[in-house]
């Protein structure tokens, strides 16, 4: 993946703010997973850095500046989370191995999480209105134009 100068320089400053706020040794660590994610990254994704970036405004430490870093990689699954442990230790490995992947359009463009077992593809929830106006419940139904193709019958 090519780099353009933008991101080499936002690169360099990420890595000068990161030596300005840490001692060197916890500096090392959000230095080398930076670097890792910068060598494994299968797409281009600044929300690590910019979650990463935040953290260093709020004070938090390298470890979990370190860990802010690297679940794109896995939710990418660009590498393996043993891969984690291994290289950055098990205090890095264990601050992010309860994040869940975040909710990612699957590659058929069906943009439910966890959809229901009862095979009829939609988002659905009901409004109840304000007594005065109506007693019955509205109903609302969402369906992008793959969900509606499921639909059964």
């Amino acid at each position: 993946m090519r780099r353009d100068t933008l991101e080499l320089a936002d690169d360099s400053l990420f890595i000068e703010r990161v030596k300005g706020t840490f001692t060197a040794a916890d500096a090392e660590l959000a230095i080398r997973a930076h670097a890792f994610l910068s060598e494994k990254a299968c797409a281009d994704d600044s929300t690590a850095h910019k979650a990463a970036a935040l953290l260093i405004e709020q004070d938090a430490d390298a470890t979990a500046v370190a860990a802010a870093l690297l679940p794109p990689l896995l939710w990418q699954e660009c590498i393996d989370p043993s891969e984690i442990r291994e290289r950055f230790g098990s205090t890095v490995a264990a601050s992010i191995e309860d994040l869940g992947s975040p909710l990612i359009p699957t590659t058929d463009d069906d943009p439910i999480g966890l959809p229901k077992d009862n095979v009829y593809p939609s988002l659905q929830t009901c409004v109840y209105p304000v007594r005065e106006v109506s007693h019955k419940p509205i109903e609302f139904q969402m369906r992008t134009k793959l969900m509606a193709s499921k639909r059964p019958g």
